[in-house]
């Protein structure tokens, strides 16, 4: 029964961040448009599972992201610079896997690594 209740927190979680993250429904978008273009062009399995990890890191750390905003506003919900700080290394990050998820993507760039 606790791991059915984790699952549905879980869902739960998800469906706010659907719902309320602008930045994650534009990541979800992007996401279902790379896998329209990915069965237009016929991917391997490898190349598969090489989108599906991009996808599963840049969306785990959006919403680890908005965990973080959401936690920092509550704390404290006037300006703090040190509040600043802790906002804007999570985007850093976030901003680093969007980055080397879509080189990774790149034509060219799968062939060298993976033949």
């Amino acid at each position: 029964m606790r791991v059915i209740k984790s699952f549905a927190c879980a869902f739960d979680g998800l469906k706010d961040c659907f719902l309320h993250e602008k930045n994650f429904r534009i990541q979800y978008v992007i996401a279902l448009l790379v896998i329209i273009a990915g069965l237009f062009f016929s991917l391997t399995a490898t190349e598969w599972t090489i989108i599906f990890i991009c996808f599963a890191v840049v969306l785990s750390f959006e919403i680890i992201n908005s965990a973080i905003e959401k936690l920092c506003d509550l704390v404290c919900p006037d300006f703090n610079l040190t509040i600043k700080k802790v906002k804007d290394i999570p985007i850093k990050d976030l901003r680093n896997a969007s980055r080397y998820s879509s080189d990774l993507c790149k034509p060219g760039y799968n062939s060298f690594f993976f033949g």
